[in-house]
């Protein structure tokens, strides 16, 4: 939105600054500020999603539509995050989380638990109806084979941290016992 890019302008931050240049690189992008519904072909998908597409750093968010059956009543959503450069799509992330019920926590393995992500299930899924968190760890692949179960035990020591931090009894705790991990 017109406003996304003049909070981007006054930004000192430069994650930010590089967004905004990748955005002054598309022909015609102020045109494209607002742009709702327009339908992509699922092989072109990745311009706007990808970290490095074409339209990625101006898109706001994404509805693929898969019927099935066996999906019915589902809605499954991929979030930008909390550290999206755009504040717009942070709000995005936040309004998601507000209804989920089932929450896959996806974090890099070197930003385990981070005060960030603390903040973020303190703030934002302790308020939520998420009855159910699976703590999703990405990028174990980026780490030598060797390193795996290091890597592993400092993830897992890290939870345990979080829960002894939070006390045993808090809401987020109780998630985070009970939730399974994926790597």
């Amino acid at each position: 939105s017109e406003q996304d890019i003049q909070d981007m302008e006054t930004s000192s931050n430069e994650q930010i600054k590089k967004q905004l240049d990748r955005i002054k690189l598309i022909n015609n992008w102020e045109s494209l500020l607002g742009t709702t519904g327009k339908e992509v072909d699922i092989n072109d998908l990745h311009e706007y999603t990808e970290e490095d597409g074409t339209f990625a750093s101006i898109t706001k968010e994404v509805d693929i539509k898969y019927h099935n059956e066996s999906l019915k009543g589902i809605s499954i959503v991929d979030t930008p995050g909390f550290n999206d450069p755009v504040s717009s799509r942070v709000e995005a992330t936040k309004l998601a989380i507000s209804s989920c019920q089932v929450l896959l926590f996806a974090h890099g393995t070197t930003s385990h638990y981070v005060s960030a992500e603390k903040e973020i299930l303190q703030s934002q899924i302790g308020y939520a109806q998420t009855s159910k968190l699976i703590d999703v760890v990405t990028h174990i692949d980026t780490c030598k084979v060797e390193e795996w179960d290091k890597q592993l035990q400092l993830l897992a020591d890290a939870k345990n941290c979080l829960i002894r931090e939070l006390g045993e009894t808090h809401y987020i705790s109780k998630l985070l016992k009970e939730a399974p991990n994926v790597y």
